[in-house]
């Protein structure tokens, strides 16, 4: 019994600890940083951009499924129109150069 107790607190720190220090993991979890779950595949902070966000994940999609086959479940995909948002998230300018500019 003692040894489920302090295996459950490790589990609990080391998942918190994982969240504080290692920011990427935090999309997994968007809502913690403040983005709204407009869909269920879509995360974004600005509400007002979900039409673009919605575009551009259609076409990431059609993208992927071109080179993979027909997807079984979509992703989630995170959109940040801030750079506050984007740190959040553990990133910087310089790791979004392969990506799209939201």
């Amino acid at each position: 019994m003692k040894f489920i107790k302090w295996a459950t607190l490790l589990a609990v720190i080391l998942t918190v600890s994982t969240f504080i220090f290692y920011r990427p993991s935090r999309v997994l979890i968007p809502e913690m940083n403040g983005v709204n779950c407009a869909t269920k595949s879509i995360c974004i902070d600005d509400i007002s951009r979900l039409e673009e966000a919605e575009a551009l994940i259609a076409h990431a999609v059609i993208e992927i499924e071109d080179v993979l086959g027909q997807l079984k479940n979509y992703p989630k995909a995170v959109f940040c129109s801030t750079q506050e948002c984007f740190e959040k998230f553990g990133f910087n300018l310089d790791s979004a150069v392969d990506r799209y500019y939201f």
